[in-house]
């Protein structure tokens, strides 16, 4: 489903294919600290949407430097990764996409392990 930002989007399950082909991506969580304490998934890289906000580029994630890098971000439901992944776009970042439905589908669809909110 489009987004509201026109931001490119993967879904759930492809993202999870991509994990274990060994596929090189970085997956990148846009939600707050707290959130954090609550539910994650394993490996991701964590740059809060706020930090972003407050900080702007000078927060983006070392690992994150290469424009071309390819990304997946993702928040609780997929409109701040949406928001985050066109934000990156217009700082010309080519290879960025949003998880459709964020950790709550990943948590249905691909791993019930972890914790919906």
């Amino acid at each position: 489903m489009p987004n509201q930002f026109n931001a490119p989007e993967i879904g759930v399950t492809e993202v999870d294919m991509r994990r274990q082909r060994g596929d090189s991506f970085l997956l990148v969580d846009v939600r707050e600290a707290d959130e954090l304490e609550v539910a994650a998934i394993a490996g991701a890289t964590h740059v809060a949407l706020s930090d972003l906000r407050d900080h702007g580029e000078a927060a983006i994630p070392q690992a994150m430097q290469d424009k071309d890098v390819d990304c997946v971000l993702f928040c609780h439901k997929g409109v701040r990764s949406a928001k985050v992944t066109a934000w990156l776009m217009e700082r010309g970042y080519t290879n960025v996409r949003s998880m459709d439905g964020g950790i709550d589908a990943w948590s249905v669809l691909v791993d019930e392990e972890v914790d919906r909110y």
